[in-house]
């Protein structure tokens, strides 16, 4: 058993969180999307790495990680902002114990702060639409608002529309692709991310 727990120490001790993660994914989460992997690039940068990535692999225990999960809920951060760290730490410390650098994920031991504030969605009644459009008739963007009222479009798949997935003999609109945007690359064209996002809309 000692001998286990040295390995262990021995093997984790050449990490520190830092290292780990640039091992996880490029090594690991080869077949994400690149919106994905934009997202666990993002989540890392600005919320796990300030807190631990210079700490060791196997320094990493359940308290620090539920510490840095309150402390993001104290921020008033999302909670899918919140829980978006902790599925890429989650993924993180257990490629770590299958990999045999770490004994545990301490992670399994966490929990997400939820907060009890629940926004409630607001939609514009179809007076404020008409005021709005109204008053947006001199922006060069009148057109992207007018499509995205009319077709309840998001504004990734509104950008991302080209010439081609416009059906004017059948009078459709063919939503296939949303514009990303990746640090260090720019925007991109990305499919869409669900099969309930590819559709066709009428014009």
């Amino acid at each position: 058993m000692k001998g286990t727990f040295l390995f262990f120490r021995r093997i984790g001790s050449r990490y520190d969180l830092n290292d780990w993660y640039e091992k996880w994914i490029n090594l690991y989460k080869t077949d994400c999307r690149r919106s994905t992997l934009t997202l666990y690039e993002r989540y890392y940068r600005l919320y796990i790495s300030p807190e631990l990535g210079k700490v060791r692999v196997n320094d990493i225990t359940p308290e620090r990680v539920q510490e840095l999960l309150n402390e993001l809920a104290f921020k008033n951060l999302s909670d899918s902002t919140v829980s978006g760290v902790r599925i890429v730490l989650f993924g993180m410390m257990d490629m770590a114990r299958q990999q045999h650098v770490t004994k545990e994920n301490p992670v399994m031991f966490t929990r997400c702060p939820y907060s009890r504030k629940k926004c409630k969605k607001l939609a514009l009644s179809e007076a404020q639409q008409k005021l709005f459009l109204k008053e947006a008739e001199e922006s060069r963007l009148y057109w992207l608002y007018r499509m995205a009222l009319f077709t309840g479009m998001r504004l990734g798949e509104l950008s991302a529309l080209r010439f081609e997935d416009i059906d004017e003999a059948r009078g459709r609109i063919c939503v296939r692709h949303t514009l990303k945007y990746s640090r260090g690359e720019g925007f991109y064209l990305d499919n869409a991310k669900t099969a309930s996002s590819v559709r066709d809309l009428a014009l």
